[in-house]
C-alpha cells in the first residue's frame, strides 16, 4: 500500500508539472501564431523572408505538438492514478477477504480443539472412580493395575470418616462378666 501510494504522489506531481507545462505553451503558442501571421503577411509584400516564416511555422507546429503531448501526459497521468486507486482498493478488499478467511479458519479449529478438550475430559472422568463417602480403604478386591472388571462388582470396601467405630469381638469367659451392652470401651488395637 505504501508502495502504491508513493506512485499515486510521483502522478499527481507529474500532473502538476504536465499542467505547469501546458499553462506555459498555451500562454506562448498565441504569440507565435501572431508572429508567424505578421510575418506571413511581410512575405506576402515582399518584406520578409521565407527561410523567417518556415521557422516560425515550425516554432508554432513544435509548441502546438508540445502543448497536445502535455495534455495527453495529464490523461495518462489521471488514469495513472485511477488504475492505482483500484489496484489499492483491491488489494484492501483482498486483504480483508484473506484476514476473514483465516479468521474463519481460526475459529474453526478453536471449535474443534474445544471439541477435543471436552471429549478427552469426559474419558478422563470415566476413568477417575470417585468414592461416596470420604473415609479408608478396607478391603481392595481389585489388585492389578489396568485389571477389567464387570459393571456393579464390588472394587472395595471402605471404612467412612465420620462414622463411629463398631467392633465385632470376641470376649473371653473371664471378662465377659464385666462388659455390658452399649459401654464405651478402651480397646488398645494391635496390627497384625
Amino acid at each position: 500500500l505504501a508502495g502504491i501510494a508513493a506512485q499515486i504522489d510521483n502522478a499527481k506531481a507529474t500532473i502538476r508539472a504536465t499542467a505547469i507545462e501546458q499553462w506555459k505553451l498555451a500562454q506562448t503558442l498565441p504569440l507565435i501564431k501572431e508572429q508567424l501571421a505578421d510575418q506571413e503577411s511581410l512575405l506576402a509584400d515582399g518584406i520578409a523572408q521565407k527561410p523567417m516564416v518556415l521557422s516560425l511555422r515550425q516554432k508554432a507546429l513544435e509548441q502546438q505538438a508540445a502543448l497536445n503531448n502535455t495534455v495527453e501526459n495529464r490523461s495518462r497521468g489521471k488514469a495513472d492514478i485511477a488504475a492505482l486507486e483500484a489496484r489499492r482498493t483491491e488489494l484492501v478488499a483482498n486483504f480483508r477477504f484473506q484476514a476473514g478467511r483465516r479468521r474463519q479458519e481460526a475459529l474453526r479449529k478453536v471449535a474443534t480443539l474445544e471439541q477435543a478438550l471436552k471429549k478427552e475430559q469426559q474419558r478422563q472422568r470415566y476413568r477417575q472412580l470417585t468414592a461416596p463417602v470420604a473415609g479408608r480403604v478396607h478391603q481392595l478386591m481389585v489388585h492389578t493395575v489396568g485389571a477389567v472388571v464387570n459393571s456393579a462388582q464390588q472394587l472395595l470396601t471402605i471404612v467412612p470418616d465420620y462414622a463411629p467405630l463398631q467392633l465385632e469381638t470376641i470376649i473371653l469367659n473371664k471378662d465377659i462378666g464385666f462388659v455390658t451392652i452399649g459401654q464405651e470401651v478402651a480397646i488398645k488395637l494391635e496390627a497384625f
